[in-house]
């Protein structure tokens, strides 16, 4: 019984508790898209920009197989592929899985590059360095400047909406007004933000086979864009729906006023009706404190009296 009127409570409240749900969902959607690809959980590994690796199709394949044989006899690196966050870098390479932040070099020294030489004098000319490429990608590129400015936001509308859920709180008017104001800046800010995500992983992995003539292949994110696009469509809808709780309070505010003016209204009216009461009851005295009005009605009583007599 007691889960039920609690459930009807909640029915009553549904877009200020929709708002706080959605305000949540999306605070922590924005979390895990800035720490994407720095711990080798599923949840984190997951959310990456774009994976780069070798393209097994290419006729240069087999021979960065044999490169890689060369300088790691233990292991053949060939397949591995790298996925790179905001924050982090994953490398992963037979069925092994390593993710950490892409500032921690450390981590990521064990994997060597591949040499390429000069046929004609037999000696290096460049390297081909997955990791290092990553690197570049993370820290000159996908910069997570937008997504912290929108995650910093969301974190306001989300306290903001808080705010509202408490009940007998003062300035709700005003805070849903600031509502409504942080969600079209975060609105803009993000949808600026998952276009410029968007862009790039699709733009890197693209470019990057034409790039490298097609040595390399790219691959984007899919996770990474439906997390992002759905925190957009989630702060339009907390926007709308706090429009809609602006509109109840202004009418709610209107109607107040109206009852108020009425209110005072009727009280200038009794408080009219009872002055001219006593100014009547006041005036009905004459000036010995004798009643005017029975010596009138007796002066009457009297006339009529006399009359009655002539007329007989």
């Amino acid at each position: 019984m007691v889960g039920f009127s609690i459930y009807i409570h909640l029915m009553k409240k549904w877009d200020k508790v929709l708002t706080i749900t959605l305000s949540f969902v999306t605070l922590v959607i924005f979390s895990f898209l800035l720490v994407g690809c720095t711990k080798d959980t599923s949840s984190y590994s997951e959310v990456y920009l774009v994976e780069i690796g070798f393209n097994e199709q290419s006729v240069m394949y087999d021979s960065i197989s044999t490169a890689y044989d060369l300088n790691n006899s233990t292991e053949d690196l060939s397949s591995m592929k790298v996925r790179v966050g905001y924050l982090g870098l994953c490398v992963e390479f037979n069925d092994d899985l390593i993710c950490d932040y892409s500032k921690n070099t450390e981590t990521f020294d064990n994997y060597p590059s591949i040499s390429l030489y000069d046929s004609s004098s037999n000696k290096t000319t460049a390297s081909l360095d997955l990791i290092k490429l990553s690197k570049e990608l993370n820290q000159k590129i996908a910069s997570p400047d937008i997504l912290i400015i929108a995650l910093s936001l969301n974190l306001l509308i989300f306290l903001n909406q808080f705010y509202l859920v408490i009940p007998f709180m003062p300035y709700k008017y005003y805070s849903i007004i600031f509502g409504i104001s942080a969600c079209t800046a975060n609105v803009i800010i993000w949808g600026c933000g998952a276009i410029s995500g968007h862009v790039i992983s699709d733009s890197v992995s693209k470019l990057i086979s034409i790039s490298s003539l097609y040595i390399l292949d790219g691959s984007v994110g899919k996770r990474f864009k439906i997390m992002s696009w759905f925190c957009f469509a989630a702060l339009a809808v907390i926007g709308i729906v706090d429009g809609i709780l602006l509109f109840k309070e202004i009418k709610l505010r209107k109607e107040n006023q109206q009852v108020g003016a009425q209110q005072k209204l009727e009280k200038q009216k009794f408080s009219g009706f009872g002055t001219g009461n006593k100014a009547s009851s006041l005036s009905s005295y004459n000036s010995d404190g004798t009643n005017s009005l029975s010596n009138s009605s007796g002066n009457g009583s009297q006339g009529s009296k006399w009359n009655q007599r002539q007329f007989v």
